[in-house]
């Protein structure tokens, strides 16, 4: 199976060229889904370009980060920073490091620092003030592709809003799912991690100034296969945008999206659920629980009345007996969502 997906091999790697435009920024961004559903990398968002709205860009080797790492206990480590150091193969910025050893194959995953202690419940409660209590943290990780990546747009159903959707998601884009081992170290203790993984890589514009809400789902399997879904409302609640995947023989192949679902309450931890895939096999049914939550890139739900918000999370899924943890996103409108 080609793991480069038929992308140039040079596109994985972080963007440093100063010849660029700024403006258009870049992202790269990082899931992790312990296998046994205790710890979960829930979107480590790092951004470069343009960090500040109505200020000029520091460069591309300064970068914007923002985390949650679930924990067991209801617990999350979060923080924000902006820092320089970011080359041509790592990613580096508020205590990460991601670096590209070969790119579409391999990368590893390395922090140090002291996050933010919270919970769940204190970030759906709402805005979480960094400067409380904060622990060191140590996670060292190795991260192997296990599909080709999803291009954004591949797979995109024939509907009024897909381009409007590619606008929301930022092409060009894509996204690997891989599987990752390591250990993560807090509390004085070391934790064996054998996990899979999610990680995107946009280097386009993106604008989701007009987005109702999303929901986007993704994992592997311990067999090989695995599948990805996305799909945008639109105001008269039909699908604006929908596009989802399944593997093949040689890769990824093109599935339709039946259903999925949506976010309908900030408390959503223990949610079950399903996704409806119409594939070449025929109709297929995953059925998902929902393990661990944070809001808004950990930074806490903004509850100001047209806010959106952001819930990422780590699901189980089940396809036919088989498990697997994986991706769980999903966006609405504070003023939709029940408490």
């Amino acid at each position: 199976m080609d793991l480069t997906g038929g992308l140039d091999p040079n596109v994985d790697y972080p963007n440093v060229d100063p010849a660029r435009d700024l403006t258009v920024g870049e992202n790269h961004a990082f899931w992790v889904f312990d296998d046994e559903g205790e710890y979960g990398l829930l979107n480590c968002h790092v951004q470069a370009g343009v960090l500040v709205p109505g200020q000029p860009s520091p460069g591309w080797g300064t970068r914007r980060v923002a985390f949650a790492i679930a924990a067991p206990g209801d617990r999350l480590f979060v923080d924000f920073a902006i820092d320089p150091g970011s080359t041509s193969d790592s990613v580096i910025t508020g205590g990460w490091t991601f670096r590209c050893v070969d790119p579409f194959k391999r990368w590893t995953a390395t922090y140090r620092g002291s996050p933010r202690v919270t919970t769940t419940s204190e970030t759906r409660n709402g805005l979480i003030d960094l400067d409380g209590e904060r622990t060191p943290v140590e996670v060292d990780l190795e991260l192997t592709m296990a599909l080709p990546p999803w291009i954004q747009g591949d797979f995109a159903e024939d509907l009024p809003g897909r381009d409007e959707g590619l606008h929301f998601i930022g092409i060009p884009r894509y996204e690997q799912l891989y599987r990752a081992r390591g250990e993560i170290c807090h509390d004085g203790q070391t934790h064996a991690v054998s996990a899979t993984g999610l990680r995107t890589h946009r280097y386009g514009p993106r604008s989701i100034t007009t987005m109702l809400g999303h929901s986007w789902l993704s994992t592997v399997f311990p067999s090989g296969r695995g599948f990805g879904s996305m799909r945008f409302p639109a105001p008269d609640g039909t699908d604006l945008f929908r596009e989802a995947w399944v593997t093949g023989e040689s890769g990824l192949v093109a599935a339709r999206l039946v259903d999925s679902p949506w976010l309908t309450s900030l408390d959503c931890i223990g949610e079950t659920w399903t996704v409806n895939l119409e594939t070449p096999d025929g109709l297929t049914e995953i059925q998902g629980e929902t393990l661990a939550c944070s809001y808004s890139m950990g930074l806490g739900a903004n509850h100001a009345p047209g806010s959106l918000v952001l819930a990422h999370g780590m699901a189980r899924f089940n396809w036919d007996g088989e498990e697997a943890c994986g991706l769980i996103e999903r966006s609405a409108s504070i003023d939709e969502l029940k408490p």
